[in-house]
C-alpha cells in the first residue's frame, strides 16, 4: 500500500500515485466513483474559464478588466471559481486514500494527526425524530443533480427538432 508519506521522496509522479492510492478495503465502485469526479467537474471549469477568456458567454462581448464580480476582475473570479471547484471535487479522493484519514507529513501544524470527525457533528448529535426530519429534508437534495440532467435531455430534445407549422 502507497502512503502519503512517500510521496516527497519520488517527485510528482510519486505524489499522484500517493494521492491517488485507494485504502485496503475501499470498493473498486468507490474508488472508481472518487476518481470520476475530478473529471466530471472539469469540463464545466474548463467552460467557464474559456467564455471569459475567449468571449464564449454568448452576450457578444469580451469580459475584460473592467468587469468586477466580487470585487474581482471577472476572468480573474472566474478563474478561481473554477481551480476551486476542481479542488473541492478532488477532495472526494480523500474519501478513499490515507490523506482522507491522516494528514499528509507536509501540511503544516495537522501533520500526521487524524482528520477528525467532531463528536458534534450535526448528524452523529441528532437522534430519533430529529435525526429523521433532517434525513427527510436533505434527501430529496440528491435528486436534484439526476433531475436536473433529465430536464436538460428534455429541453435539448424539445430544441433541437423545429417546431411544428401551424395551421
Amino acid at each position: 500500500m502507497t502512503t502519503v508519506e512517500e510521496s516527497p521522496r519520488h517527485g510528482w509522479r510519486g505524489a499522484w500515485r500517493a494521492a491517488h492510492a485507494p485504502l485496503a478495503g475501499a470498493p473498486p465502485s468507490a474508488r472508481l466513483v472518487a476518481h470520476a469526479i475530478p473529471f466530471v467537474v472539469l469540463p464545466s471549469g474548463v467552460w467557464r474559464i474559456a467564455t471569459v477568456v475567449f468571449a464564449m458567454a454568448g452576450d457578444g462581448r469580451h469580459h475584460g478588466a473592467a468587469d468586477t464580480t466580487a470585487g474581482l476582475p471577472t476572468p480573474v473570479y472566474v478563474t478561481l471559481l473554477s481551480v476551486l471547484s476542481e479542488l473541492l471535487a478532488f477532495a472526494a479522493v480523500g474519501l478513499i486514500a490515507p490523506w482522507g484519514e491522516a494528514f499528509p507529513r507536509w501540511v503544516p501544524v495537522l501533520r500526521g494527526r487524524r482528520v477528525p470527525l467532531p463528536d458534534d457533528f450535526p448528524t452523529i448529535a441528532l437522534h430519533g425524530w430529529r435525526l429523521g426530519s433532517f434525513l427527510a429534508a436533505y434527501a430529496p437534495l440528491l435528486l436534484w443533480g439526476p433531475l436536473l440532467g433529465l430536464l436538460t435531455v428534455a429541453y435539448w430534445r424539445r430544441r433541437r427538432t423545429p417546431p411544428a407549422p401551424r395551421s
